[in-house]
């Protein structure tokens, strides 16, 4: 038996505003430090912030990795 998830994976990337973006070897540098310094400073900056479900996001990819694709989980 053979479990094929492109299409969900590809509707999720969709949904969530990554279906134009390309893949890297990792997302951030180890070395990075993430700050409050980065956060959004603009009101439309921290608009655009809210109308993004991280809780969501990361629960659809984490059931694609856990129950289909276990490779995805280090992209």
């Amino acid at each position: 038996i053979r479990i094929n998830q492109t299409l969900y994976v590809e509707q999720k990337l969709h949904e969530f505003g990554f279906h134009d973006s390309r893949p890297m070897s990792t997302s951030i540098a180890l070395e990075t430090k993430l700050s409050t310094r980065d956060c959004p400073l603009t009101t439309k900056a921290c608009a655009s912030c809210s109308t993004f479900s991280y809780a969501n996001g990361v629960g659809s990819w984490n059931w694609a990795c856990v129950y289909t694709r276990p490779d995805l989980t280090f992209t």
